[in-house]
């Protein structure tokens, strides 16, 4: 993870910060599944206590839908806000909220690979 393959755990705070670093990204948030910040680095205009409780009702409400539609289990969603992508993963018992830079993508492997790391870390 983030290159570094001899470290074995990341605290939540260093993959906050080394997802910030990654190409695209404007900011990142882990949360618990009862929407409080476990780790965060956003631009100042967000509020990420906000953010992270609104997380777990955006992420239940999609899902229904889905389920609804009878397309299966959510696990990941991506929107754009404005010129800005916005990416939600559920991971585990946490959320991964990463953001976008305005008018660029977001580097979705990598991300994919940072929610499976901490799918691992909180089941």
């Amino acid at each position: 993870l983030f290159g570094q393959p001899a470290k074995a755990a990341w605290t939540p705070a260093e993959i906050v910060q080394a997802t910030v670093r990654l190409g695209g990204v404007a900011g990142a948030l882990i949360a618990t599944h009862d929407g409080l910040v476990v780790a965060r680095q956003l631009p100042p205009s967000l509020n990420g206590e906000a953010m992270s409780g609104l997380l777990p009702e955006i992420f239940n409400r999609i899902n229904q839908y889905t389920k609804d539609l009878k397309l299966g289990e959510t696990n990941s969603i991506t929107v754009r806000v404005g010129n800005q992508p916005l990416e939600i993963i559920r991971a585990g018992k946490v959320y991964f909220a990463v953001l976008g830079r305005a008018g660029e993508n977001l580097p979705a492997d990598k991300l994919r690979s940072i929610g499976t790391e901490l799918e691992q870390q909180h089941k």
